[in-house]
């Protein structure tokens, strides 16, 4: 993984085998990050999504193959929970006959590149654990 500071933020490039959440989670922990927005695009395989099923209050969880995969859009955010870096994010893959999926990004693989661009911001927001939901929702 290569990082660049931007303007308002950093500019991750993924290489070939980097797992796009922990890779994210590193970056918030070298640099301080409490805040920030995410978007990006690439290739990946290994991907695992998720659907909260809010009758059940939890994730119901399917993972893709090692067929790389095109990452059309990938947004979410960062905040923090009891203290550390929480990356939430969801994304739409298209397989090699087009197909789009999409869901909760729970992990996922670089098969080629992914670019990712993260825009900060000052202060920082958390999230917390909501039995209600099954989720763990921003509180600002």
């Amino acid at each position: 993984m290569k990082v660049k500071r931007t303007e308002t933020g950093f500019l991750a490039v993924l290489d070939v085998g980097d797992e796009i959440i922990s890779s994210l989670k590193r970056i918030a922990v070298s640099e301080r990050i409490g805040l920030a927005s995410i978007e990006g695009i690439g290739a990946v395989r290994e991907a695992v999504l998720g659907y909260l099923d809010p009758d059940q209050k939890q994730y119901l969880k399917r993972q893709s193959g090692s067929e790389s995969m095109e990452l059309l859009s990938l947004l979410g955010n960062m905040a923090r929970l009891e203290g550390e870096p929480v990356v939430h994010c969801h994304v739409v893959l298209s397989d090699r006959e087009m197909r789009t999926f999409g869901g909760h990004l729970f992990e996922a693989t670089a098969s080629v590149t992914v670019e990712i661009f993260m825009r900060v911001f000052e202060g920082a927001a958390s999230r917390q654990f909501d039995p209600a939901t099954g989720a763990n929702r921003l509180t600002i």
